[in-house]
């Protein structure tokens, strides 16, 4: 039990060694971090975000003086609970600074807070890769990955993190820092370090002293994350290597802290093509696994039976009598070569059809989709049972698991549990995923049982109880099991020997605790959002702050957690900027934006409503721009803009730092002949606010291309789209703006807008309305009708060029990004014959997010900080992007760079020597 002097003694101590704003020992951080990925809630006591080594060496010695639990935690994204604990959380988010590439000896220097794909993405440019594939390589961080020994579904391949790491950066458990890589033995090295370190001297002392007892237990499979790897070990003693990084690889934080890696690349793999086998019963896949695997594919994934129906055969085109679907890439050269092969090796009559060979990478997206919906359909499934993770990561050798599957039928189907199960059946690992009521005393009962009765069974076909992500607390109490007591029992004397005090995750690997279900998140369990951590590295909120109080999963703590005050609530929730970036990257579908949204409804800045209102008036805003733009200049000036600032600060809160844009002295929509009939012009026109009350060349541009495409073109009556109205909690705004747009839009055929935000919102309109409600059926009816004008111009358009010469690089609109609209703007830059270069992390959120900037400009320019190196790294001279807001602060903060939408590229020349007006182009 820690005490809370324990704790005022703790910060006292590393106050002295670390500044203020890392440590966080009030509620609303530790009630965010008490959860990860995984089943568990376990309060910590302190968060400690660590930028330098010295910082962790500093937690370390004051968590030893006063007896405290440490955790590192990376992205949290891992399954099996070692990322939570009751003492001091190390979180690494921003521990992420060194990535070094040395392409000639194929080594990555890296911190152990860099995220793997962004690794990837430096050594790419090298072309080499790190080659270890886990599903969250997007949100996974290296420390958790070097802690889990974690892989995925290229392992079949490439082997796991283990087989890359060729030393280790770590701080002991006695606040010592250590470089740890292989010896020779003998070496006078080898001397020097074990003479050095009499705890690791001891480690191999002991481990050479049992080796009769560990060898014979060693488990034939081809990956595992169960228990320290002595076997790896022994393997490389044998080849006359002391090496260490076996051991410490998987050991889950309890051996000790990884700082940064030395990893080995490999050069980015070739085109593939994906083969498709449907097979009619279980025993057949096992016959043919074997001769899959010496063609060495890049990956060989299964699905079962029930996953199948659980996302919907026939919305997939997979078969009703089909019992395991196989999914396997090779190398797109070898195409007639497999295709030969695996015609000569497939006895038809167990297979579904013919297998199907796809080269085509569009086509093998879809091929895929089925695979990537598996855990969100499950999530989906059922409204109060979620796939929770307790027995999901067995690793059998692969001719075992057909057996496996059958057992599983049998088990399930005695329990009258659903569940799906799938996973890389090349390495023998299945993800078994039972479906859950967290808070149904019966289930629980059931979890315990099922826990025991799989491992049971995975025990005596000869495999492991995990593959890939680590025992966890969740595997903990069985680790024993796996290996026998005499092996378990020198699992225990490394980690007393190299953890003497015990501090270093705790109840995580090596546990006394038997029920799987003792601290269980039960509430959490419940909902819809999994905390899996892949919305966290995309939010531009958390990138500014480094926390995930401000991430969409902390978010979603802080909003449905029973008993947080409304104050916590409101810092957290307060803080999101409806950027979408959540809601596109959930594999569950979640919105967290959406909790954001319903607290600000509760807490309604009153002072906006009369400027909310004043859009939906055209007529007003028209007048109001033309005014702005004659006292535009005047605002520039120091006391007309401090004027300014101080009528704002009640409502909208405009900073001295902010940049303003320059409202049309003639806007759009007073130049066009508005409310022409539909057979006039079967297209409508949605110009939205900034295209249309600020001064840009957008919304002539467009008009002036229809009229050259022969395309007619109307520009209806229309009002704010109900983003800004929606964004701080008035709904009720919003909708009138969307009964209004509504009306008038859906007169037309077609409604093109080149805005990303609006074309969201009019996508969205229907969650504005209850269903029962009619606006909710014409709602939908013009969400099926809205393109983003690329998009429509790609479809409908006839060919354009452009005079353009400069490199032209694109960034994702986050709105439009989200409204599922990424390839068209790009295809369109393309068809146009623009140079075109894509720049690194184009779908990261710029910053604008509406009048972020202009409240808060510092959090702004911080999260384009990562967009600013994207953009001078491309070496492009434009950026486009389909964002009126996005284009303005590209415009604000790039010298030299010009940002524009794509549209205007199409007669660049043309318009910036423009005459006519729009009223003579309709």
């Amino acid at each position: 039990m820690i005490e809370n002097r324990q704790i005022r003694f703790f910060r006292e101590e590393a106050d002295k060694s670390l500044r203020a704003d890392q440590i966080k020992t009030d509620n609303r951080y530790l009630a965010v971090y008490s959860s990860d990925a995984s089943i568990y809630s376990i309060k910590p006591s302190a968060v400690i975000t660590v930028g330098r080594s010295d910082d962790i060496t500093a937690v370390v010695n004051a968590c030893r003086k006063f007896a405290l639990p440490i955790t590192a935690r990376g992205g949290g994204t891992g399954l099996a609970g070692g990322a939570v604990g009751n003492g001091v959380i190390l979180d690494f988010c921003d521990y992420d600074k060194m990535m070094e590439i040395d392409s000639a000896s194929r080594l990555a220097k890296v911190s152990a807070g860099v995220i793997y794909d962004d690794l990837n993405l430096k050594a790419a440019e090298f072309g080499l890769m790190f080659p270890p594939d886990p599903s969250s390589g997007d949100s996974c961080r290296i420390g958790g990955m070097l802690g889990n020994n974690s892989s995925g579904a290229r392992t079949v391949r490439y082997g796991t993190t283990r087989d890359y790491t060729r030393a280790l950066s770590i701080i002991t458990s006695q606040g010592k820092k250590l470089y740890v890589k292989p010896l020779e033995i003998g070496s006078g090295q080898a001397k020097i370090f074990l003479k050095d370190n009499p705890d690791f001297a001891q480690v191999l002392k002991l481990i050479l002293a049992n080796r009769d007892i560990i060898l014979p237990r060693r488990r034939n499979v081809r990956k595992n994350s169960s228990g320290y790897d002595l076997w790896s070990f022994l393997n490389r003693y044998e080849d006359g290597w002391i090496d260490f990084t076996k051991i410490l690889v998987g050991s889950e934080g309890t051996l000790c802290i990884f700082e940064s890696a030395e990893l080995a690349l490999e050069p980015l793999p070739p085109k593939f093509f994906t083969a498709l086998i449907f097979y009619k019963e279980y025993q057949a896949v096992g016959k043919i696994i074997p001769h899959l695997l010496d063609l060495k594919p890049y990956s060989l994934e299964v699905a079962d039976g029930n996953s199948m129906n659980m996302i919907g055969r026939r919305k997939y085109g997979l078969p009703d009598d089909a019992t395991v679907m196989l999914l396997m890439q090779f190398e797109l050269e070898r195409q007639t070569e497999i295709g030969a092969f695996l015609d000569k090796i497939i006895n038809r009559n167990e297979t579904c059809g013919d297998p199907v060979l796809e080269s085509d990478v569009t086509r093998q997206n879809s091929i895929w989709a089925a695979r990537r919906a598996l855990l969100p359909s499950l999530y989906k499934y059922h409204p109060k049972k979620k796939p929770l993770s307790f027995v999901e990561d067995a690793c059998l050798p692969p001719e075992k698991l057909p057996q496996m599957f059958e057992f599983l039928e049998r088990t399930f189907g005695r329990l009258e549990m659903e569940y799906g199960s799938f996973g890389h059946i090349g390495d023998g690992n299945i993800h078994i995923k039972p479906l859950v009521d967290a808070s149904d005393a019966s289930d629980r009962q059931k979890m315990r049982l099922i826990s025991s009765e799989i491992y049971n069974e995975i025990l005596r076909m000869g495999g492991v109880i995990s593959g890939e992500h680590a025992d966890g607390r969740v595997r903990a109490p069985f680790l024993r099991y796996v290996y026998g007591e005499e092996v378990y029992s020198i699992f225990v004397r490394i980690k007393k020997i190299l953890d003497p005090e015990g501090i270093l995750n705790p109840g995580v690997k090596l546990s006394a605790h038997t029920d799987i279900t003792e601290s269980m998140d039960v509430p959490r369990l419940n909902w819809d959002c999994s905390q899996c951590g892949k919305c966290v590295p995309s939010c531009p909120s958390f990138a500014a702050r480094k926390s995930e109080l401000f991430s969409p999963r902390g978010r979603i703590k802080m909003s449905n957690y029973p008993g947080i005050p409304t104050s916590d609530k409101f810092i957290s929730l307060e803080t999101c900027i409806n950027c979408k970036n959540c809601r596109t990257i959930c594999p569950s579908g979640c919105d967290a934006s959406s909790d954001s949204l319903q607290f600000k409804g509760k807490h309604r800045k009153t002072l906006l409503e009369p400027m909310l209102g004043l859009l939906n008036y055209p007529a007003l805003m028209r007048r109001a721009s033309a005014l702005g733009s004659l006292g535009f200049s005047l605002i520039e000036h120091s006391y007309p803009r401090r004027m300014l600032e101080f009528i704002s600060r009640p409502a909208l809160m405009i900073d001295k730092r902010a940049q303003l844009p320059a409202p049309a002295a003639k806007p759009f929509s007073s130049n066009v002949r508005l409310n022409p009939t539909p057979e006039e012009a079967r297209i409508a026109y949605f110009y939205g606010c900034a295209d249309g009350y600020l001064e840009n060349q957008t919304a002539d541009a467009i008009v002036r291309i229809f009229q050259n495409q022969g395309i007619a073109l109307a520009v209806p009556e229309q009002v704010c789209c109900g983003v800004p109205a929606e964004s701080y909690g008035f709904n009720e705004h919003a909708a009138k703006s969307a009964a209004l747009n509504i009306e008038s839009l859906n007169r037309y055929d077609y409604v093109i807008t080149a805005c990303g935000t609006c074309l969201l919102m009019l996508r969205d309109y229907p969650h504005l309305f209850s269903q029962n409600d009619r606006l909710h059926s014409e709602a939908k009816t013009l969400s099926a009708k809205v393109y983003e004008v690329t998009e429509f111009l790609l479809k409908f358009g006839n060919k354009m060029e452009t005079s353009i010469k400069e490199k032209v690089t694109y960034h994702d609109s986050c709105h439009l990004r989200c409204a599922g609209v990424e390839t068209a703007p790009r295809e369109f830059l393309r068809r146009l014959g623009v140079q075109f270069v894509e720049m690194e992390y184009a779908s990261r959120c710029c910053g604008f997010a509406g009048t972020h900037y202009f409240n808060n400009p510092t959090e702004s320019e911080k999260i384009f900080e990562i967009k600013k190196r994207s953009v001078e790294k491309s070496q492009a001279k434009i950026v486009a992007s389909c964002c009126p807001t996005c284009i303005l602060q590209f415009g604000f903060q790039l010298n030299g760079i010009e940002s524009v939408h794509p549209i205007l590229l199409v007669q660049q020349d043309a318009i910036r020597s423009l005459n006519c007006k729009s009223e003579e182009l309709i």
